[in-house]
């Protein structure tokens, strides 16, 4: 979260990469990374898998009953060299418990209790391919962000796209101080940006209105055509009473040209 509200868009570049990196989304494919020597062990540490505490097997109460009586047989079944590595210690352990007992020895646990839910959101990614993330980006300021991952369908020779032809969606949706509540989806597919902005206030639709030419030079400068974009309001049903004209200048005029339907005539 940033400290303070930012001046400029380019401020929450930074935060919103580490909003996806720190997630824990893609711990796994980080780990792999780890493993290669492309990112570092303090990295893993900062997402919500690495702060937890490492998994232990418990030894069950039976084994206390019984590691008595047959101690002996015990030592000897399972007699061998130290192990050197702590997979080694709890095979060792399990297979203790499973000779001492005569029954096998309860699974430890493969996912952390404090990360099921985390695990959850995985899965859910993983089959929707949609990422979605909550929260401050700075004090007081809700900002709601999704994105998705979606196959071109039908363009695939198309020669402006990527050889993948892969396609991208982002939504971003926060209420700001000054031009009220904005709903923003871009989607990219290749270099091409296609922009649709939704928002409340009819300012806030004229000020973004006037700085098209500013957006789509911002967007050539990064290699990026901006091949559409669409500013509007929110459906009916939501637009504000100061979206509306006035209703005596809005009836005037239609009934004026008459385009206003007339009271029928009641006898």
């Amino acid at each position: 979260m940033l400290p303070a509200q930012p001046n400029s868009g380019t401020d929450l570049l930074p935060l919103l990469k580490q909003a996806i990196v720190q997630s824990g989304m893609f711990y796994e494919a980080h780990q792999a990374e780890w493993v290669e020597g492309r990112y570092s062990k303090a990295q893993l540490l900062q997402e919500p898998q690495g702060k937890l505490a490492p998994l232990t097997a418990a030894r069950p109460e039976s084994l206390h009953a019984s590691e008595s009586a047959s101690s002996g047989r015990v030592a000897a079944d399972v007699a061998g060299p130290l192990p050197t590595r702590s997979t080694d210690l709890l095979i060792g352990t399990l297979q203790t418990t499973q000779a001492a007992t005569g029954q096998p020895a309860p699974a430890a646990p493969t996912v952390a209790p404090q990360a099921l839910a985390l695990v959850q959101q995985q899965l859910e990614a993983f089959a929707t391919q949609n990422f979605a993330w909550q929260g401050q980006v700075w004090p007081g300021q809700q900002m709601d962000w999704e994105i998705e991952h979606e196959r071109a369908r039908g363009d695939r020779e198309d020669s402006n796209v990527g050889s993948d032809g892969e396609k991208w969606q982002t939504r971003l949706r926060l209420t700001l101080p000054h031009l009220g509540e904005v709903d923003a989806r871009l989607h990219i597919h290749g270099r091409q940006i296609s922009l649709s902005v939704v928002a409340s206030d009819v300012e806030t639709r004229a000020l973004l209105r006037s700085d098209v030419a500013s957006l789509r030079g911002q967007l050539e400068q990064a290699g990026l055509d901006l091949a559409s974009l669409g500013i509007a309001a929110p459906p009916a049903a939501f637009v504000t009473a100061r979206d509306e004209p006035p209703q005596s200048s809005c009836s005037l005029l239609a009934r004026a040209t008459g385009a206003w339907p007339k009271p029928p005539i009641t006898r």
